[in-house]
């Protein structure tokens, strides 16, 4: 009778000791998946935050309207030349970028709205030293674009090494001046889809 009562007593300690564990792993499950969560809204805030800054430093940049540049087959052309009376997009990317960031970027830009009328509204303006490296680019992904040699713009976004794009009107006035960020694509995704339902659409 006392070896059964020694047995029970020690399955309850055993029991009340297992249950004290479990609770102390959950707690730490929910503690660690809370400060994901944390760390992760921290960062979503961090990439608005910056794109808001770069809203405020860079829209309203005025472009030089007698700006020559080239396409890919090195033609001189006037930035006046390539503009619609409508705004267009730019997609801004350097050969010094991250090639991921600029990947991330074109792809995002190739879900827009697919038509002829519309492609001639999204303009690549490229910083490539390398021609031949910007070409192999363009098949890869089969950017159906215009791409022009660009070297530098008077924007201030220049100074980040971080491809962005930005509307560009007849005035040669830029606006909605956006750096995607690639851990976060679900705010690339909102811009280009308010992007398209304002201008492309």
């Amino acid at each position: 009778m006392y070896k059964v009562k020694v047995i029970i007593a020690i399955l309850l300690l055993v029991d009340i000791l297992l249950s004290v564990i479990c609770l102390n792993l959950f707690k730490d499950k929910a503690s660690l998946t809370a400060e994901k969560q944390s760390v992760k809204d921290d960062r979503l805030i961090e990439v608005l935050e910056n794109n808001f800054k770069i809203g405020i430093y860079n829209d309203n940049s005025i472009l030089d309207t007698t700006r020559v540049i080239h396409d890919l087959n090195k033609n001189k052309v006037g930035l006046s030349e390539i503009l619609t009376d409508k705004p267009c997009l730019i997609i801004r990317f350097a050969e010094t970028n991250c090639e991921e960031c600029v990947r991330f970027l074109l792809i995002k830009v190739m879900r827009l709205y697919n038509s002829d009328l519309f492609n001639k509204r999204i303009l690549l303006f490229a910083s490539y030293p390398n021609r031949q490296a910007l070409k192999i680019l363009v098949d890869r992904l089969n950017i159906k674009y215009p791409v022009y040699l660009v070297d530098k713009l008077p924007i201030f976004c220049e100074r980040i090494n971080f491809p962005y794009c930005f509307m560009l009107d007849s005035t040669m006035r830029t606006s909605h001046v956006f750096v995607p960020d690639k851990y976060e694509p679900q705010i690339a995704n909102t811009y280009f889809e308010l992007i398209e339902n304002r201008y492309f659409k």
